[in-house]
């Protein structure tokens, strides 16, 4: 999901976790839902990457249940259009979020055989795709849960190669990684959390360990430290998603 004009817009996914898959768009006003019915839609997927840039809806990649897609799709608000252009490598479970007038793409689940972590930095400007070099970077993950606050980029957690959960916390500034280190507190691992920004705060709930272990934990990044949330409010879980109020 993803925030576009005040309202919130929902594509695709899997109706049965059995790798079936759906395309369809639907549109939430605060009130109702409805379905969209665009001219033009992208294949059907589940686990893509979505975040919302100036006027449009940016979607890329995921998979349609028998290998990765490495397709870009922008929202408009009525209809998808596919960007011809050159993309990132094929990936599912990658983050992504705005970070100014770009939005930054991290890893995924991706590799020859689609079973392989990935650790590549993407930006998308609006029209291409650039992988710039770096020195730094979180290490290879998928599953992790990346938010735009303001002119910053929070990452944090996924699962790694080893398929351990990860309970890092990552900033981009539009140029550079950087591991934030020393803090005092911070959620456990974990991979499939939601996330969103609220009044300033990334707010963290649930998502799972290896084990797999749900948690049904509330976390809030205030930019610089985590704070843990109230300790009562939905009951344990994983994948699911939140969105803030744009």
């Amino acid at each position: 999901m993803a925030m576009l004009a005040g309202k919130v817009v929902l594509f695709g996914g899997s109706p049965s976790g059995q790798g079936d898959t759906l395309n369809d768009t639907w549109i939430f006003d605060g009130t109702h839902w409805t379905q969209a019915m665009p001219v033009h839609v992208p294949p059907a997927r589940f686990y893509p990457s979505m975040a919302t840039l100036g006027d449009s809806i940016v979607l890329f990649g995921g998979s349609d249940g028998n290998s990765q897609l490495a397709d870009t799709w922008t929202w408009n608000g009525s209809d998808w259009t596919q960007q011809i252009t050159a993309q990132p490598p094929s990936r599912e479970a990658a983050m992504m979020a705005a970070q100014g007038n770009k939005l930054v793409l991290f890893g995924g689940l991706g590799g020859t055989l689609g079973d392989t972590e990935l650790a590549d930095t993407w930006i998308w400007d609006g029209s291409t795709w650039s992988s710039p070099t770096l020195s730094n970077a979180p290490s290879a993950r998928d599953s992790g849960i990346a938010v735009s606050m303001g002119s910053t980029v929070v990452l944090f957690g996924g699962q790694d190669i080893n398929a351990a959960a990860l309970g890092d916390t990552w900033t981009w500034d539009g140029a550079s990684w950087s591991q934030v280190m020393n803090l005092t507190l911070t959620p456990p691992g974990r991979l499939g959390a939601a996330g969103a920004v609220l009044q300033g705060q990334f707010v963290l709930f649930g998502g799972a360990t290896n084990l797999p272990s749900e948690f049904s934990d509330t976390w809030i990044w205030n930019g610089s430290s985590w704070i843990a949330g109230p300790s009562s409010g939905p009951s344990i879980r994983a994948w699911s998603v939140m969105a803030g109020p744009g």
